[in-house]
């Protein structure tokens, strides 16, 4: 994505946003503040290869790992508390390989934002992050870098 459409994107608020590209250059034109809560898989540097052979991109390098991933504050404890072990139901990985369930995902929004909150998910893969955040009345912007699976959570937002 060029500047002047991120720039678009920026005067916009970033609201129910979904870009492709590289997160790492993609965050650096974001301003500071314009997520509430970010929630994100990012790739798990093992190379992965799910057994249909589909992979999930920069699995086999950390170069995004310092640039992406920097938290900081001190987050107040959620007024919706979550139990320490959440029910995960199989989703089949039928769009992603590393697919995550929404019953997994929308706890974690309801807790850690509000209605109206910006929801980042930098690694957004097929969407689910997305979808569960406007399932709760939050804002999103999912970054994606794959075209396959950006393709594919643009038309889950739809």
């Amino acid at each position: 994505m060029k500047s002047e459409q991120i720039n678009s994107q920026i005067n916009k608020g970033f609201s129910n946003t979904l870009l492709h590209g590289n997160c790492v250059e993609l965050l650096a034109g974001m301003p500071s503040g314009s997520a509430d809560f970010v929630l994100t898989d990012p790739p798990y540097l093992v190379n992965y290869s799910s057994s249909d052979g589909r992979t999930v991109p920069n699995d086999d390098n950390d170069a995004w790992v310092k640039p992406a991933l920097l938290a900081k504050g001190n987050p107040e404890k959620p007024v919706r508390t979550i139990p320490d072990v959440l029910e995960w139901k199989y989703t089949g990985n039928n769009l992603h390989p590393t697919q995550k369930p929404l019953c997994v995902l929308t706890p974690l929004i309801e807790s850690f934002s509000n209605p109206g909150d910006v929801v980042l998910d930098p690694f957004c893969g097929s969407g689910s992050t997305l979808v569960a955040a406007q399932q709760q009345r939050r804002r999103f912007v999912g970054i994606e870098l794959s075209k396959r699976y950006f393709d594919l959570a643009e038309q889950r937002l739809r």
